[in-house]
């Protein structure tokens, strides 16, 4: 092979160098060409499963929802307290019940608190939030939500 090389004229050896660096730089071209375009395709799996998953997820919520708050229970309210971790803040909550109306009572230090909780039922549950009474009595809130 080398005998080959050797015999060769200047000019001809320029020329085959010159074209085993152009076969070199048009491989290293496909190889960036293949490489950029599974990356392309990688990223559109990836954000095609992103939002599958964001769906999924966001409707689990809406049925998780729909079916833990479809009638408003001491034990929903309790849950609702966990998830939301205000279990420490809020006590003493009261449900009661008419045919028409239900009155939901609980007591807390933080008016903040005690607003967020308030949201919390009204927006987790299929009744309606008619009335919120706000009474502070010393450091101590008393909240009372009717709802329809």
């Amino acid at each position: 092979m080398s005998n080959f090389i050797n015999n060769l004229e200047k000019r001809e050896r320029v020329l085959l160098s010159i074209l085993l660096l152009l076969i070199f730089v048009v491989v290293v071209i496909f190889g960036i060409n293949s490489y950029m375009t599974k990356h392309s395709i990688s990223v559109k799996n990836l954000n095609k499963a992103k939002s599958n998953y964001e769906y999924v997820y966001s409707k689990a919520l809406i049925l998780e929802r729909a079916i833990m708050f479809e009638d408003l229970t001491k034990d929903a309210m309790e849950t609702l307290l966990d998830k939301s971790g205000l279990d420490k803040s809020i006590t003493e909550i009261e449900l009661a019940k008419s045919d028409l109306l239900t009155l939901v009572k609980f007591k807390t230090l933080s008016l903040k608190d005690g607003v967020n909780f308030s949201e919390d039922i009204a927006n987790n549950t299929k009744m309606k939030l008619k009335k919120i009474t706000y009474t502070q009595i010393e450091e101590i809130m008393i909240f009372e939500l009717i709802l329809d």
